[in-house]
């Protein structure tokens, strides 16, 4: 390859290789920041506007106005001061930014800030505005755009639907006066000049100034009412030089165009004019005057004997960029002017100054390559040996020593490569947070069980294989060392039952990660040995974590598996739980009792014989409905925090955490509806049941932006709604959700459970039919307990 198509290649490569930047707050429609945009999330919304214009505005997206998809995710008072979030990976040198409103579906926009400078910036930056006092009531979209300084001329755009409430008072500038939003850089004949920020025609009454390198944009671009600079015709600007003597000067010409620099052969002082001059035809030779027009776009311009390059983009040609390389003339274009001479002001002269040395050309930057080696410190003899030369002069090349390594075995690698997995804050992969605080426990028993370290090491290369898209051959291979070694300790008397326990539930989580269809294998082990450690008076021996998480893990087999025999041994385990049963406090002091382990271990065993328990599921029904309403004001409340820009780190944790309990009471709140409908059919378990089946499918959306370890616990709750859901209307957007969450986890199955559910649901509701059809009517005592449903229930 020619270094000239070489380096055309890296340069061409080098925008492609950077993420960019998107608004977050307020979320844009298919954001997956929005939780209206369900699962039609686009996943480039840090992409700019095509450089066609073809999706402008807001890329299509505000077609989704008036539907569902595109809700308003926001509520704003107008006078009220208010910002927008900007995120992403790549500023590309900042810009310029502008926030505007559009009250016609995006046919035009006004603008209500514009942000010259330094927006926006990377990682993220909240930008404020004061939303105008005569901001129309309804629901209105609010636009983020940007033009970058350093990169492609391109133009980027954000939209997101807002509700406006009415304000009183009289605007300074009324929105009729406003400016209209600036584009460019969407062949609309009018671009934005590279390496500046750029200066908006009409920036409009609310504008923040952070930057002195602006420029105007170039080519045809409307002002717009109310501009602060006026242009007619586009003029592209060139510098030429005017002598002081009695010389008439040369006559210019008044055709739009450009011409390239040109230097006087006079040695005469000089002022510089500005002239429009006519636009090149020709090959370009030399430096071109920047936002000279010109054509064919893509063009490359080698100046400064190929120290330095021009390229045409959107029309107009950019300032020259230094190559750091020196390239051959090219054929395209070759500079003949002479060496640029020091001005004793560029910081390239600086060694020329400094050497007193005659300084020509651009600047070389030169390196010193130096051999370096990482070894051990040699003997005194072979040191002498290495560190001289030839010449006699020692410790010419001397080696530098390698720091010394700390003392570390098979046991303490695997306790810091587990401490690090349990360090990561991210809720996306927060081990922590999906499996409680005994695992917090575990490092301090690594190297007391060969069979729990290697389970341990079986969960670190299923974590990396799920984290970090490592190979799942190796986790498959630990996972399978660890399955015999876990074998051989489940019949070896000689272990603790603790270290069974601690194996059986870190191998639980592998085989999440691993093959999730196969994980209750797992949990139904939890529950014998939970049964053998009642019989063996061993609960005294765990801590009071790693008993809650056993219990409720137990308790939760027990609800979804009917085989499971509940007997005396589970309440003889909940109470060595003492006051960690019920009631536990939550935010303010308040209490939550549908979601303790007790009362699920009572719902486990009403659902056994439904019929018998009829009253107990109906006042544990009521209890539920009477709590669900302030659970979900506290996930909303946790949401909200979460989503906000200056949120504490541990917010969406929170989020989890409350958000999980909430997906519990709808899973339970689901079952208990529909048994209590067969044996007590009514209108408002109907009703009941179709809001169960709305706020699951809410849940799900919450919870998409932190998949797939934050999110574990939103299949068991959709699992229950569905199969208990008798809304023909959304059961398919139920059904649709599990199966995409089965892509989270390898070999998840998700739906085939929930049918397992549903099926056991029917068979109860036609042994119950064909009871009343073998009966003739209801019993005495089937009507008896239908009479007391309906009495008032007490709850102690």
């Amino acid at each position: 390859m020619k270094p000239f198509g070489a380096l055309t290649a890296v340069l061409g490569l080098a925008g492609l290789a950077q993420a960019h930047m998107e608004m977050t707050y307020p979320a844009p429609f298919k954001s997956k920041q929005n939780p209206n945009a369900g699962g039609d999330i686009d996943y480039s919304m840090t992409s700019p506007l095509a450089a066609d214009g073809s999706n402008f505005p807001c890329k299509g997206y505000q077609s989704l106005l008036g539907t569902a998809a595109g809700a308003p995710t926001v509520t704003w008072q107008a006078g009220q001061q208010y910002s927008m979030t900007i995120a992403g990976g790549a500023d590309h040198g900042g810009g310029s930014c502008q926030a505007s409103l559009s009250f016609d579906k995006g046919k035009t926009w006004k603008v209500i800030k514009s942000y010259i400078g330094n927006c926006p910036v990377s990682p993220s930056a909240t930008f404020g505005f004061t939303l105008p006092v005569d901001t129309p009531a309804g629901v209105s979209l609010f636009a983020w755009t940007w033009f970058n300084r350093i990169g492609n001329r391109e133009m980027y755009m954000n939209c997101a639907a807002i509700n406006v409430k009415a304000g009183s008072g009289t605007p300074s500038t009324p929105m009729s006066k406003r400016p209209a939003m600036f584009v460019a850089n969407v062949a609309n004949g009018c671009g934005t000049t590279e390496t500046k920020d750029l200066m908006f025609p009409n920036p409009g009454p609310d504008t923040s100034v952070t930057s002195s390198n602006t420029a105007p944009p170039v080519g045809q671009c409307p002002a717009g009412p109310g501009a602060q600079i006026t242009t007619s015709k586009p003029a592209v600007v060139s510098t030429t030089k005017k002598t002081t003597t009695t010389k008439p000067p040369t006559k210019t010409t008044s055709k739009p165009g450009g011409v390239f620099i040109t230097v006087s052969t006079l040695k005469t002082t000089t002022t510089r004019k500005t002239t429009p001059t006519p636009t090149p035809t020709k090959a370009v030779t030399g430096v071109v005057a920047p936002g000279t027009a010109c054509k064919p776009e893509g063009l490359w311009n080698c100046v400064n004997q190929g120290t330095a390059f021009q390229r045409c983009a959107s029309g107009t040609c950019f300032r020259p960029i230094a190559t750091m390389l020196h390239l051959a003339y090219s054929r395209l274009s070759v500079s003949t002017a002479p060496p640029i001479k020091c001005d004793e002001v560029k910081p390239d002269c600086g060694r020329c100054k400094r050497l007193k040395i005659k300084c020509v050309g651009s600047g070389t930057k030169r390196w010193m390559f130096k051999e370096q080696s990482f070894q051990g410190q040699p003997s005194k003899q072979k040191s002498k040996a290495t560190t001289s030369n030839s010449s006699g002069n020692p410790n010419t090349n001397t080696r530098s020593q390698s720091p010394k390594r700390s003392p570390s075995n098979e046991m303490t690698r695997t306790r810091s490569a587990f401490v690090y997995i349990l360090g990561v804050n991210d809720v996306r992969y927060d081990v922590g947070n999906l499996a409680g605080n005994y695992i917090f426990e575990t490092p301090a028993r690594i190297g007391s069980d060969q069979a729990l370290d290697a389970s341990v090491s079986a969960l670190i290369a299923s974590y990396n294989a799920l984290r970090l898209k490592q190979s799942k051959l190796s986790s498959m291979e630990q996972y399978g060392v660890a399955l015999n070694a876990l074998r051989g300790t489940l019949q070896d008397p000689r272990r603790s039952l603790e270290a069974k326990i601690q194996t059986v539930s870190t191998m639980y989580l592998c085989q999440i990660w691993i093959d999730r269809k196969h994980a209750e294998k797992h949990r139904a082990m939890l529950v014998h040995m939970l049964r053998d450690a009642v019989s063996e008076r061993k609960l005294g021996n765990f801590s009071p974590q790693q008993l809650f998480q056993f219990c409720y893990q137990v308790i939760w087999q027990c609800l979804i598996d009917p085989d499971i025999l509940v007997g005396p041994w589970l309440w003889d385990a909940l109470s060595n739980l003492n006051d960690n049963l019920r009631p536990i406090k939550y935010h303010k002091g308040i209490t939550f009792m549908t979601v303790q382990v007790g009362t699920l271990a009572e719902a486990a065993f009403y659902l056994r014989e439904p019929q018998k328990h009829l009253y107990q599921l109906l006042c544990m029904y009521k209890l539920l409905q009477l709590e669900r309403p302030t659970i979900r004001g506290f996930i909303q409340h946790a949401l909200m925090l979460a989503r906000t820009p200056s949120a504490p780190q541990n917010s969406w944790t929170v989020f989890c955490s409350y958000g999980t309990s909430y997906g519990a009471v709808l899973a339970l709140g689901s079952i208990l509806n529909r048994v209590l409908d067969i044996f007590d059919s009514s209108p408002s378990y109907t009703t009941d049941a179709h809001d169960f089946t709305d706020e699951a499918i809410l849940l799900a959306s919450y919870f998409s932006t932190i998949r797939p370890l934050g999110a574990a616990g939103v299949p068991e709750c959709l699992k229950p709604v569905w199969a208990a859901s008798t809304d023909l209307y959304r059961i398919s957007e139920l059904e649709a959700l599990i199966l995409d969450y089965e892509k989270d986890f390898e070999g998840a199955d998700y739906l085939k459970e929930a049918l397992d559910m549903k099926k056991r649901l029917l068979k109860l509701e036609e042994e119950y039919n064909q009871a009343k059809v073998t009966s003739g009517s209801l019993t005495d005592e089937g009507t008896s307990v239908k009479q007391d449903l309906h009495n008032s229930c007490v709850i102690l």
